[in-house]
């Protein structure tokens, strides 16, 4: 893992530059016995490989503010006899985002045969000599575009000529720029597998018409993306933009002339007019890179138009974020490939000036290389779809950590992660990401913009100005560090965590009440996206029944009886204020001084009840038989308006959790059934919500392969 020679370096004078792309290029002769090479890199924010004009690799593996990972790249297989060469490229973003920690660009590298370092990252570097990598700018990326959204930054914008890739492989020797050492951020190994970077193509181009504008034209765009720059994010001020995706797309409109179904074959070239559009279809969500060979006899600008489903509605084009991907293009033959990855099923290629001709259109997988320490053994189609879905989920939500999505986010959440781990188990036979994930929350003293003692929401992240926090979640990454140290006896992560799970405590103690339970707690009390989350504040017994379970994790890790005898009073305290005899109340409010139960009464409030112990089969056994026989997605019953409906994320996982943990496993057949067949048949991928209105592809959801197993695992 540790460097030899090479030291952190970017182009001087330019580190505080916004949404920058850095190309090092490194060429050498070889012979033909010449092997044994390996590339190994750190940087940030993002960085590609290319050897030889080949895909070679993508990173990192992201870790917490001051620290790096290093990836190692074996390069054998894309050498040549005679002169090679190495070409990396290199984006820093310089924003806040959900997606990474916000920290100095900088590339660290070397190349190494045998324990020799052939090249290496090196200050001063200003002109091609042995044994250094030369960094020179890469213009070809357009710098002030708009967020691709709230949560993730740029957008990809590009100028592109026949030209712009010569650089990679040595044909443009002019324009390097001088490199100055950079900070040096203290250095951790990937951790995780290497990614897989498979290739898929469509299946079919579904759709051709022409471009037109809506009419009535629509308002323009706004969201907090584009319209909150320098307010709630960072970016470039609207009228800062040199090219405004979202606000040209807003206004067009795709009409389909030939919606005839066309199966799309490796090598076929499809003509696509000035002003016109095809629409392919990769017959499933994949999660990657877009990759096109296009070929024009004039300039034009190109749109790559991406979305999960083949249609939101009016208004709903940008639920997931910008979108698309612009390309201007000189005259003749382009090969591209974005550098972020995303999540859709179809492609819409649109061309606005002259006809394109796509000779080649594809994903870049960018996934994790799930083995076969699990697969479906059953003959139900149905249920085989929504394994295969379920597993798709998980690849691309598990690359180098647990992400909620790979379109509008690719965030690290606890709660999310709890679920996603268990599909790792399963599918990978293995912890690896989830001990990842967990590690990047734990290598932190103080985390910017967050109450002392308190996690953000998602991480590793930024957010500007004020951070963001779900004191739930922090609940459940100690409730998932109990359970992984449990299940892989990893001391030395529990040892690591234990001051940051003794100040997430220390956060919570200012806010318990007389009876010791949770009152008024600060931050976003997330409950699920439903109505139960108009009752989090004074006490909110969901919350509080997660946190008697924080404790009890807690207390098992560092043996703090104290601990456990305050989550047994909250279990006893909430029992009483939430029982009314039927169902749990979601909360208690003051009244006179007292806390009395208030009107709402939530279906997950109930499954919180029983998932965390504070109700049981025996004790409560009416309330289980209504919750079990009338409620759930197969809703039979129970009275209107009694409870508040259970939403997917995460009432409905916590139910299908319980009917596993008690065995009623044909019950649950029949709810991931309704539940998940159509999601798995519309897009081949699971998703946020029980409805396609938002993410069609949340880690989380990939729990489910672990219900389809012969037997199911249990949590």
């Amino acid at each position: 893992m540790n460097f030899k020679q090479a030291v952190p370096v970017w182009p001087a004078g330019r580190s505080d530059v916004r949404n920058q792309m850095v190309g090092f290029h490194f060429s050498w002769e070889r012979e033909a016995t010449d092997g044994g090479r390996l590339l190994r890199v750190a940087a940030a924010d993002c960085y590609r490989v290319w050897c030889n004009g080949r895909h070679a690799g993508y990173g990192p593996a992201r870790a917490a503010h001051g620290f790096a990972r290093v990836d190692e790249w074996p390069l054998d297989g894309y050498l040549l006899d005679g002169t090679n060469h190495l070409a990396i490229e290199v984006l820093s973003y310089g924003i806040d985002s959900y997606a990474h920690a916000m920290q100095p660009p900088f590339l660290r590298a070397e190349l190494e045969r045998a324990g020799e370092i052939l090249a290496a990252t090196r200050a001063g570097t200003d002109t091609p000599t042995d044994g250094a990598f030369v960094a020179r700018g890469l213009p070809e990326r357009i710098q002030k575009v708009e967020r691709f959204s709230k949560q993730r930054p740029f957008a990809e914008a590009y100028r592109l000529a026949p030209t712009s890739n010569d650089w990679r492989t040595g044909h443009d020797p002019e324009d390097w720029l001088a490199c100055e050492a950079a900070a040096s951020p203290e250095l951790l190994p990937r951790g995780v597998r290497l990614p897989s970077f498979d290739i898929v193509r469509p299946s079919a181009v579904v759709a051709r018409g022409e471009v037109a504008l809506k009419d009535p034209p629509p308002p323009p765009v706004k969201s907090s993306a584009r319209n909150a720059v320098g307010k709630r994010v960072m970016g470039y001020m609207v009228d800062e933009l040199e090219i405004d995706i979202s606000e040209s797309l807003n206004p067009l409109e795709f009409s389909e002339s030939d919606s005839t179904r066309t199966p799309f074959k490796a090598g076929e070239e499809v003509e696509v007019s000035a002003g016109g559009h095809a629409l392919f279809d990769f017959g499933a969500v994949q999660g990657g890179f877009i990759g096109a060979r296009l070929r024009c006899e004039a300039a034009t600008r190109v749109y790559l138009v991406f979305d999960e489903i083949r249609d939101r509605g009016p208004g709903k084009e940008f639920a997931l974020g910008v979108g698309a991907v612009a390309l201007d293009l000189e005259a003749g033959k382009h090969d591209f490939e974005s550098i972020e990855p995303y999540s859709f099923r179809f492609l819409r290629v649109v061309c606005m000036d002259a006809p394109v001709t796509v000779e080649d259109l594809y994903v870049r997988e960018f996934a994790h290389p799930a083995g076969d320490a699990a697969s479906y053994s059953g003959d139900d189609e149905e249920l085989a779809r929504i394994f295969a879905a379920a597993r798709q989920t998980f690849r691309t939500n598990s690359v180098d950590l647990f992400t909620d999505c790979p379109s509008r986010e690719r965030g690290g959440y606890p709660c999310d992660a709890w679920f996603t781990a268990r599909a790792e188990r399963d599918l990978a036979g293995e912890s690896l990401v989830e001990r990842n994930f967990l590690e990047n929350y734990f290598l932190v003293g103080e985390f910017r913009s967050i109450p002392s003692g308190m996690v953000p929401h998602c991480y590793p992240s930024d957010r500007l100005g004020k951070g963001q926090y779900i004191p739930n979640w922090a609940m459940w990454l100690i409730i998932q560090l109990g359970d992984y140290c449990e299940r892989t006896g990893d001391t030395a992560l529990r040892d690591l965590a234990r001051p940051r799970v003794e100040a997430i405590l220390q956060w919570c103690a200012p806010f318990h009440n007389e009876l010791g339970l949770l009152e008024d707690l600060a931050g976003w009390v997330f409950v699920e996206w439903s109505a139960a989350n108009n009752c989090v504040r004074a006490v909110n017994h969901p919350t509080n029944m997660v946190y008697a379970r924080c404790l009890d994790a807690a207390a098992h890790l560092y043996q703090r009886d104290d601990l456990s005898a305050h989550a047994e009073a909250i279990r006893s305290a909430v029992r009483e204020l939430s029982w009314d005899g039927r169902w749990f109340a979601d909360q208690s409010v003051r009244a006179d001084g007292e806390l009395v139960r208030s009107a709402t009464r939530s279906e997950t409030c109930q499954y919180h009840a029983f998932f965390f112990n504070i109700a049981d089969m025996e004790t409560h056994a009416d309330a289980w038989r209504r919750l079990r026989d009338e409620w759930g997605p197969l809703r039979s019953g129970g009275a209107e308006g009694e409870l508040v409906p259970a939403n997917l994320l995460y009432g409905c996982m916590l139910r299908f959790e319980l009917l596993l943990r008690h065995g009623e496993n044909e019950k649950l057949i029949e709810e991931v059934r309704r539940v998940f067949g159509p999601q798995a048949e519309l897009t081949g991928t699971l998703w946020e919500h029980l409805e396609p209105k938002s993410s069609c592809n949340h880690g989380f959801a990939s729990r489910v392969c672990g219900y389809l197993l012969d037997p199911p695992t249990l949590p």
